[in-house]
């Protein structure tokens, strides 16, 4: 029976590179869920600024998100420069008659209004009236 002795320097580096690798792939895992991470508070800022305009009207909203999006461009991916300037063509695109004829509207405002929680729903924790 022969048995094989493996020096040890080959054995140090074959663990050694193991470990390289295995620590590779977990570099790039977590460098890959900072990205996703970042990405989505990015959209969320952006997000806001919107809704900003949309809902209340905020007439340096879109002035705001303008700058916004040029400060941030050079650290955002090229997935998130796109749905930057999809909600940025929107904003302009935002016709000023949503605020005042459809959010505003006697018919519309009690349909919207009611789908709002109120404080005892909060109380509650819950949207739900329950019976």
């Amino acid at each position: 029976m022969t048995h094989t002795v493996t020096h040890p320097d080959r054995l140090w580096t074959a663990v050694s590179n193991r470990s390289q690798s295995l620590y590779n792939k977990l570099y790039s895992k977590i460098a890959l869920y900072t990205l996703y991470i970042s990405t989505a508070l990015q959209l969320s800022t952006l997000y806001i600024l919107y809704n900003l305009y949309v809902w209340y009207s905020v007439v340096d909203a879109a002035k705001q998100l303008v700058a916004f999006i040029d400060e941030q461009a050079p650290l955002w991916s090229a997935a998130a420069m796109r749905v930057a300037e999809e909600h940025a063509a929107r904003l302009v695109e935002q016709p000023e008659w949503v605020l005042s004829e459809v959010l505003l509207s006697p018919d519309l405002a009690p349909h919207i209004l009611a789908q709002l929680p109120t404080e005892a729903h909060a109380v509650k924790g819950t949207s739900l009236e329950l019976v």
